[in-house]
């Protein structure tokens, strides 16, 4: 299978090193930009337009040369949005939707504070899932939840065989992928045909150290981990292939669609 070949806006952060600058309304962050945090989560639309969660949720316009700051700075987990006004993030203990392109945010359902939540995707304004895993005193189990009524309720199954659920997403209405590993760093992918009630495993070798995974088409996936960006034309249940040498830790990643996507360091 020939390798696909994307156009791929690098937005890095090179520097580590903290900067002010004094301006008359007073001092103001200028270095590392936007915030100096680490970027957990982004999300783009197109190639100008997007959000991202960099200790707090900021928006751009103009593809990530310029950040808005938002009015609401709780310290949230995943977000997804359906576009740019309507869109769902996870707090500590609580799920909470918007339709104002963030500027407010309520409640849609209580959630268990326990389950670490690591993505968050939904295909309408009814259908989402969600990745995890539930940090208890016994240890740790990778947790998906999923709603069918718009985040008012959620369903969860618990995967014993791995520790950790890393990340997941919808290719089809018929088909979901997740990512998962151990203790051991021994890595499962897996599939739902029916909306997370169910999974089966699809590979036990998919690719090492993946954490992110996002889908394209109906059968075409991306996996980032730190050093590589891969591929999938088959949905993951054959193959792989090495996309580019990312050469840095990758913290985030975003495809708009098969030719543009953004990655953060």
């Amino acid at each position: 299978m020939r390798m696909k070949t994307f156009a791929i806006i690098l937005l890095v952060i090179l520097f580590s090193n903290k900067a002010y600058t004094q301006y008359e309304d007073g001092w103001k962050w200028v270095n590392p930009y936007p915030n100096g945090m680490n970027i957990n989560y982004i999300q783009f639309f197109n190639l100008n337009n997007g959000y991202s969660l960099v200790g707090e949720f900021l928006k751009t316009t103009n593809s990530g040369l310029n950040w808005i700051h938002g009015t609401d700075t709780t310290n949230s987990y995943p977000f997804y949005f359906l576009n740019m006004n309507t869109g769902w993030r996870f707090t500590w203990n609580e799920i909470q939707k918007t339709t104002n392109e963030g500027e407010n945010w309520y409640r849609t359902s209580y959630r268990n504070p326990y389950v670490r939540a690591s993505k968050v995707i939904f295909i309408d304004s009814l259908y989402g899932m969600s990745s995890g895993t539930n940090i208890n005193p016994l240890g740790s189990n990778a947790d998906i939840s999923w709603t069918t009524n718009g985040g008012l309720n959620w369903s969860n199954i618990t995967f014993f065989d791995v520790n950790y659920m890393h990340t997941l997403d919808i290719l089809n209405p018929t088909l979901a992928i997740a990512l998962g590993s151990n203790y051991s760093n021994f890595f499962v992918l897996y599939k739902s045909t029916n909306f997370g009630q169910s999974w089966d495993t699809i590979r036990t070798t998919p690719p090492f150290g993946a954490t992110k995974l996002q889908n394209l088409d109906s059968s075409t996936s991306i996996a980032g981990c730190s050093m590589y960006l891969y591929n999938t034309a088959d949905g993951g249940q054959e193959s792989f292939e090495i996309l580019i040498d990312t050469y840095f830790s990758l913290g985030a990643m975003s495809f708009c669609d098969s030719s543009t996507g953004s990655i953060f360091r």
